[in-house]
């Protein structure tokens, strides 16, 4: 578990009695036990922080903010794409945060916590940065789709010319023949005149 202070408008890692931002990565037992002290989480709210599989969700009670979100983790872009997420719990209580991740760093020295001056200011910042990182992710799948997109039409073009250089010995049914845009004059005109085959 490390723990962070504000030093000029910046988190910098301090010692547990100065350190009012939290981050436990995972939370082993003797910080589970701090955490649940501090942040007033019982085992269940704990255990959500680190399923993978939980809901994202806010809960406001008795002077304790609890967030439980998922942030994007680098994509992996090879013969597969990767955009993959995890969950991290954030607790926030008057003037102390604790950001609880089963696995993974927060990267405190990234440009949106450059200016924080409290927790919330903090918190705000983590959840600005994980919106930029989705948007980047989003920019990914566009590019990707646009790419499946061009090497259809190409596929589709190939195939059309390939049926067009045959000289329609092929004969074209209406599925096809609509996928790709022939019309039917065209494809039975080209199958007439293969039909001695």
């Amino acid at each position: 578990m490390k723990f962070f202070e504000i030093a000029e408008n910046r988190l910098v890692e301090s010692s547990p009695s100065a350190g009012r931002i939290v981050l436990a990565t995972p939370p082993h037992d003797h910080d589970r036990t701090l955490l649940q002290e501090q942040f007033r989480l019982d085992d269940y709210d704990l255990a959500s922080t680190l399923d993978a599989d939980e809901v994202p969700r806010l809960e406001v009670s008795n002077g304790r903010l609890l967030l439980i979100w998922k942030m994007p983790e680098s994509a992996s872009v090879s013969d597969t794409v990767e955009l993959g997420v995890s969950v991290t719990g954030i607790c926030l209580i008057q003037d102390r945060l604790a950001f609880i991740r089963g696995t993974g760093d927060i990267p405190f020295t990234d440009r949106e916590f450059r200016s924080v001056r409290d927790a919330r200011d903090t918190m705000l910042a983590l959840l600005l940065r994980t919106v930029r990182h989705f948007v980047d992710h989003l920019k990914v799948i566009r590019q990707i789709s646009l790419d499946y997109q061009t090497l259809a039409s190409s596929g589709l073009h190939l195939l059309e010319s390939l049926l067009r250089t045959l000289g329609g010995a092929i004969v074209v049914n209406n599925n096809i023949r609509s996928l790709l845009g022939i019309s039917e004059s065209y494809a039975l005109s080209n199958s007439s005149a293969t039909s001695s085959y």
